[in-house]
């Protein structure tokens, strides 16, 4: 519903999976228009129709919640997904090289920069992960799991590395050979040798191998 409003459409998919036990799925979209500070939602703490949007979705989880522990006998053989994701859109977690606008030795020496810490510091991982996702050719439902520090995309087609890289993580991605690996470029530390050997391995493993 790329006119989400209050989120009717999501609150009637819930109920709907509620009462015959389906696992439909909705995605919302709805621009922050930012409400009238006279309004009672406004008065209420909601500054824009997405922020009443999200309540909205959050206390019908919450209703679904709280009757599945009064009336159980209506859930057992209904697996109802109560989960929910909110996305806003943002610059990248990445900075950009500019060329054009290299015009003396400061300017030069802020775009090298890019090449030795080319995350904002502002980053965040959790956004760092979804936008390399994205940029990997998966959908933000994408099943994403976390093991030994890793997050392992879409069973084991992807992983992605944003914290920490060593012999023994390495080891461990060799030894359940994803399709792909991307790792934070920065983490090697400019420990060329661990980057080298690491390209080295993955390309044996049959693994495609980036660093960004």
């Amino acid at each position: 519903d790329f006119f989400a409003g209050s989120g009717t459409t999501g609150q009637a998919i819930y109920e709907l999976n509620e009462e015959d036990g389906e696992e439909r799925k909705f995605i919302l979209v709805q621009l922050p228009e930012f409400l009238e500070e006279t309004s009672e939602a406004y008065k209420a703490g909601y500054k824009s129709i997405a922020d009443i949007c999200k309540e909205r979705i959050r206390r019908v989880i919450k209703k679904i919640n709280e009757e599945k522990k009064t009336k159980p006998q209506f859930f057992n053989d209904k697996n109802i997904d109560l989960g929910f994701k909110v996305f806003k859109l943002k610059n990248s977690n990445f900075k950009l090289w500019r060329g054009d606008v290299i015009d003396n030795e400061d300017d030069l020496s802020k775009q090298l920069n890019v090449f030795e810490n080319p995350l904002r510091t502002e980053s965040k991982e959790e956004n760092i992960l979804y936008e390399l996702i994205l940029k990997s050719g998966f959908s933000l439902t994408t099943k994403i799991e976390k093991s030994n520090g890793l997050y392992i995309i879409d069973n084991n087609k992807l992983i992605i590395v944003l914290s920490k890289i060593d012999d023994h993580i390495i080891k461990y991605i060799l030894d359940i050979k994803p399709e792909g690996c991307i790792i934070l470029d920065n983490l090697f530390n400019k420990n060329d040798k661990l980057k080298t050997n690491t390209a080295l391995q993955m390309k044996d493993a049959g693994i495609e191998f980036k660093t960004i």
